[in-house]
């Protein structure tokens, strides 16, 4: 008798796993259309990526449109800098930055430690350009440049240009030096003394990024 009772509990049991799972492989799960191989995360928050004819869907309001906004209107801004920004965890930002970067909205440029996001758009932000914006995001480099901007009639030392900007000369010169190694700043010798100004190119891109809108927000390198 228990034997039977065991056997039937058994077919039972049988019969409701069979049932559960043609029940889960019945479920239709998004579709998401990506124009190369990549490893992710999935998420249900995710499935929202192309339309019907694979372009890529980026809502204003949605964290997608957000980065985008803030890579536009911040030119060279780096990845911890959007995760502030937006207020969004690492994991999030990184999967939206991947999906812009696999359509070719935006760019990757390493910048010593940091990787910095452009553009998609070479005429705009070549080599040159994204040099003198990851300068202009670091907050020393950007004091130099800002000051040697403004100041086009001005001759700068580095003793002057540290009083002016209130750091030490040690502090001047290492970033001076660096700049001159980029080619954004040229210095000649005046009376023995080297004269600090920028170089044609760089004014022209200082042109560009001062206008452009959200490049005055604060640096957070």
């Amino acid at each position: 008798m228990k034997c039977k009772k065991l056997l039937a509990t058994l077919i039972f049991i049988s019969l409701v796993l069979s049932t559960s799972w043609q029940l889960f492989i019945s479920i239709k799960v998004p579709v998401i259309h990506f124009t190369s191989n990549q490893t992710f995360t999935f998420s249900t928050s995710y499935i929202h990526i192309t339309d019907d004819d694979n372009h890529l869907i980026i809502d204003a309001s949605s964290v997608r449109g957000q980065i985008l906004t803030l890579i536009d209107s911040q030119p060279g801004i780096h990845f911890r800098e959007i995760c502030q920004l937006t207020e969004r965890e690492i994991g999030v930002v990184q999967y939206h930055v991947n999906v812009l970067m696999d359509f070719n909205k935006i760019v990757p440029y390493q910048d010593g430690r940091y990787v910095r996001y452009f553009i998609n758009n070479s005429a705009t932000y070549d080599e040159c350009m994204r040099l003198v914006a990851s300068s202009w995001n670091r907050p020393v480099d950007r004091a130099i440049l800002s000051a040697l901007y403004d100041d086009d009639s001005e001759k700068y030392y580095i003793n002057r240009l540290a009083r002016k900007l209130g750091m030490s000369r040690q502090v001047i010169s290492t970033h001076v030096k660096k700049l001159k190694e980029r080619g954004l700043v040229e210095i000649e010798l005046i009376d023995g003394m080297k004269c600090i100004s920028l170089s044609d190119v760089t004014r022209s891109k200082l042109d560009f990024l001062v206008d452009h809108d959200g490049i005055d927000g604060n640096v957070l390198v």
